[in-house]
């Protein structure tokens, strides 16, 4: 149990870490399309967005499947 949520904690700061500044440049940008109302710019921003969230399950599709994969070592009794 220690070692998931210890995964999960690293994982949780390797998704922010990395999604942050993104999220950061997608809100200055969006403010800038917005205000010389450029359709296109905010279009392109949202498909960013949309990238950054499939990104964001990826991540976490993983870390699940790397903890249960830690878990399922843990308890089986070969080892």
């Amino acid at each position: 149990m220690h070692i998931t949520t210890k995964g999960n904690v690293v994982g949780k700061m390797a998704l922010y870490h990395n999604l942050l500044p993104s999220i950061a440049a997608f809100k200055l940008k969006f403010i800038f399309a917005a205000n010389s109302t450029i359709k296109t710019e905010i279009l392109m921003q949202i498909k960013t967005l949309i990238f950054m969230f499939k990104s964001l399950i990826n991540i976490i599709v993983k870390t699940i499947i790397n903890n249960h994969k830690i878990a399922v070592y843990i308890k089986s009794p070969q080892n």
